[in-house]
């Protein structure tokens, strides 16, 4: 049994440097979202203060009948009542339904990523939850609701018996390996990344590489099969170890947009760029950052409809790729010098995917 609230230590990448779920847990529960409804009810209290008071003794006094007021201040206090009530319900909403990120890596070139997703499962009644997980993957509850075993099975785990109140949301964690065709690589024409090659079998939305320096250099769509060249200028910048916040930070406007994202998008933004941390920027080698095309929604007791759904992929190139440039007629090399050049990465990458050994995949040249 998993009711352990999510920390720092936690967060995607343990204790990296400013790595945070708390924005990502707020993005996924549509109780954050309840303001605007807050809204409508401080309206009908002001209207009930209006009717119950002056506009009904006005109205009783021009009948002239005081004993009226008996009968019209309760009923006009029950109405608005009515309305608050209903305000509140519809505001809450009556639909069983889920906000679902996931955060997928892997190494240039390389046919499986390692993913992990988080779910909010908002429930609008009190109810018990079963949720399978992913093919030989790993399901947890991390915070919401009561309860939750895993219940190892032949192909799958599935958590069950999570308990969820009314109106109230569920937040799970998987891990788990994706299948990514023959993976996502690059070309280089000399030194310089050229191009990213989509042999996956999902396209690539708003894609976007970010080079250590934090230059962002857009990419856009990228179909299954093909190859797309990569900006020669960059678009947008973002520092590196940059502090986001909130929404309003232009570092989430400016990653928004390079996803090709739109405003109402902004708080997935500010929790995957919480989440990730530090590392969002590595300081040492570019990054591609793409959308992918969002799974099926999940095969859940009860049933969740999806609300959103957002699948950001991160692919770093393999070591030999550690010295390239992006801007035509860059000075400056994305890693240190001081690094060895057998191994220029040094740790970095041990850190992030739990040790090398990795086998360096056969690289494309620019013609």
């Amino acid at each position: 049994e998993y009711t352990d609230d999510m920390s720092d230590g936690n967060a995607y990448y343990g204790s990296s440097q400013q790595a945070s779920f708390g924005r990502l847990r707020a993005a996924l529960d549509p109780n954050e979202g309840y303001r605007p409804a807050l809204a409508l009810i401080a309206v009908v209290l002001f209207l009930y203060v209006l009717l119950v008071g002056p506009l009904n003794f006005w109205w009783v006094q021009k009948r002239k009948t005081p004993t009226y007021a008996l009968v019209t201040t309760p009923a006009l206090a029950f109405v608005c009542v009515l309305v608050m009530f209903m305000v509140g319900y519809l505001g809450k909403g009556v639909l069983m339904r889920y906000r679902r990120v996931e955060i997928i890596e892997a190494l240039d070139g390389d046919d499986i990523g390692l993913g992990r997703r988080y779910t909010g499962l908002y429930a609008t009644r009190p109810t018990t939850i079963e949720m399978p997980g992913a093919e030989g993957g790993g399901i947890m509850r991390i915070t919401g609701g009561s309860g939750g075993v895993i219940r190892a099975g032949d192909e799958r785990p599935t958590l069950e018996d999570v308990h969820a109140g009314l109106w109230e949301t569920v937040f799970t964690r998987e891990d788990r390996t994706v299948p990514l065709g023959n993976g996502i690589s690059f070309v280089t024409d000399g030194t310089r990344l050229a191009s990213v090659v989509n042999a996956t079998p999902f396209a690539l939305h708003g894609a976007f590489v970010i080079d250590g320096m934090g230059q962002i250099f857009l990419v856009g769509e990228v179909a299954p099969g093909v190859t797309a060249p990569i900006a020669r200028a960059s678009s947008y910048y973002v520092a590196a170890n940059s502090t986001f916040y909130d929404t309003s930070s232009a570092e989430i406007t400016t990653l928004r947009n390079a996803l090709g994202l739109t405003r109402d998008d902004d708080a997935y933004v500010l929790g995957v760029a919480r989440v990730l941390g530090s590392q969002l920027v590595t300081g040492y080698l570019p990054v591609l950052y793409a959308r992918g095309d969002s799974d099926p929604e999940p095969a859940s007791s009860p049933g969740f409809a999806r609300e959103s759904d957002l699948r950001i992929l991160r692919v770093v190139p393999h070591f030999e790729h550690s010295r390239v440039y992006l801007a035509t007629g860059s000075v400056r090399a994305i890693v240190p010098a001081a690094l060895s050049p057998q191994d220029p990465m040094g740790s970095a990458l041990d850190n992030m995917f739990g040790g090398g050994g990795h086998p360096a995949p056969q690289h494309r040249s620019a013609p």
